[in-house]
């Protein structure tokens, strides 16, 4: 995107009006913060253990942003919500079932090319 808007000509600058400027460095600091905690339980849980919060990210971000703007859910969405939550639940209590170890292959000073 940002190589056809520079060939395209657009002019860039940074928003010149405090609030947007404020709600993009929200954002960007937000997403770092997601990353590293996500980067943090992977560290600390298994990889398919920390997958399900992906999976559960949606849910939380319909029930904050509900509450923040003082709406409500519709029934379709509680249903769906349910039906999310019990797929992980089953899916997280069937556990893994085999461990495989992997052999990562070894690098010799030949493949290095140094």
């Amino acid at each position: 995107m940002f190589a056809i808007s520079l060939g395209a000509g657009e002019r860039w600058g940074l928003p010149s009006q405090q609030p947007t400027l404020l709600a993009l460095l929200y954002l960007v600091a937000s997403t770092v913060g997601l990353f590293a905690t996500s980067l943090y339980v992977l560290g600390r849980w298994s990889a398919s253990a920390t997958a399900y919060q992906f999976v559960l990210f949606p849910l939380v971000t319909v029930v904050a942003a509900a509450l923040l703007a003082g709406e409500g859910v519709g029934a379709t969405f509680l249903v769906g919500a349910a039906i999310v939550m019990c797929g992980v639940a089953v899916a997280a209590s069937r556990g893994s079932t085999t461990r495989r170890t992997v052999e990562l292959p070894r690098i010799t000073t030949d493949q290095r090319g140094a």
